[in-house]
């Protein structure tokens, strides 16, 4: 878009400015140049043609100004949709790019739409619950890590544990999975890709030392068989029994890439899944209560009455 701009200028100031006279300008090939303005014509729309006689391209029609961005009004409210998805972190690291980006597009316009900001706001809202608060300087030194590719050395409190313990890794990607914040690694002593909860890590320090992400890495194969963020057992088939409100949410949502859903007579919902059992998918089916059954397995169906079991005690 930069290098447009400049094409743009040229034939708005010079005579006749061609492909030649740019491509040296520009440092480019004039193959490029002429890319570049076939781009500006048919998508920008910018009224641009070729004088035979003069060998040069000119503006068929007063043009005033560069159009940066051409925005429908669709395409506006999908970008409040957005900016209102992530109002959750304010006062992080993203906050400020963010509104920088959104100023630029909405300065850009040509005033080909009217629209009333505060209203537009009023429209589309956004309630998250349960998010974490982050610590700043720890999310800027751990992001700061992943771009560079530096080892970091965590004060990192796992879950269960009383303490915080120093972890020495080399960072791989950044994921936000239910408004919580997670850091997929490489653990330098463990030997093994780790889990960690940023608001758990009290402390980060990215060291001088440099690695190489493995080729090909996706944070998202590595949880393929996962529900959420952390890696279970082996996937295995379940099939859950969904009655009365939980069989109609249950079935309007997509849980996961596996799932099969069949209506059944009695107006129950079943629903079989492939995944991966962890703590954190045991947590998801005890949120629908009495409301679900585990058909299979039964190892996972008596883990989880036994929790209920335990739950009942405890809030006699």
């Amino acid at each position: 878009m930069a290098r447009m701009e400049q094409i743009y200028r040229a034939i708005k100031t010079q005579r006749r400015a061609n492909c030649s006279s740019l491509a040296q300008k520009l440092e480019v090939s004039a193959k490029t140049v002429q890319r570049d303005i076939d781009y500006m014509r048919y998508q920008l729309n910018l009224p641009i043609e070729y004088d035979q006689e003069r060998h040069g391209f000119y503006f068929t029609e007063a043009v005033t100004h560069f159009p940066s961005v051409h925005i429908t009004e669709s395409e506006l409210i999908a970008l409040l949709v957005a900016r209102k998805a992530v109002e959750q972190y304010a006062n992080t690291p993203f906050q400020k790019p963010l509104a920088d980006a959104f100023q630029k597009l909405t300065s850009s316009l040509d005033g080909q739409i009217s629209f009333n900001w505060h209203e537009l706001e009023q429209t589309f809202n956004v309630r998250p619950i349960g998010v974490s608060k982050q610590n700043l300087a720890v999310f800027e030194i751990v992001a700061a890590a992943l771009r560079e590719q530096c080892e970091v050395e965590l004060r990192y409190r796992k879950l269960q544990a009383k303490g915080p313990e120093l972890r020495r890794v080399q960072p791989y990607s950044l994921i936000c999975v239910e408004n919580q914040w997670y850091l997929r690694a490489w653990d330098m002593v463990r030997r093994d890709l780790r889990t960690f909860h940023l608001g758990r890590i009290s402390r980060a320090k990215k060291l001088p030392h440099h690695f190489k992400r493995p080729t090909g890495f996706d944070v998202n194969k590595t949880l393929l068989d996962s529900i959420g963020v952390y890696i279970g057992t082996a996937p295995e088939e379940i099939v859950l029994r969904f009655s009365g409100w939980a069989a109609t949410v249950a079935s309007e949502r997509t849980w996961h890439s596996s799932q099969s859903i069949r209506a059944r007579d009695d107006e129950t919902v079943e629903i079989k899944l492939k995944v991966a059992v962890s703590p954190e998918f045991e947590r998801w089916l005890w949120s629908w209560g009495d409301a679900v059954e585990i058909v299979s397995p039964v190892t996972l169906r008596d883990k989880i009455c036994t929790a209920h079991q335990r739950a009942a005690v405890r809030n006699r």
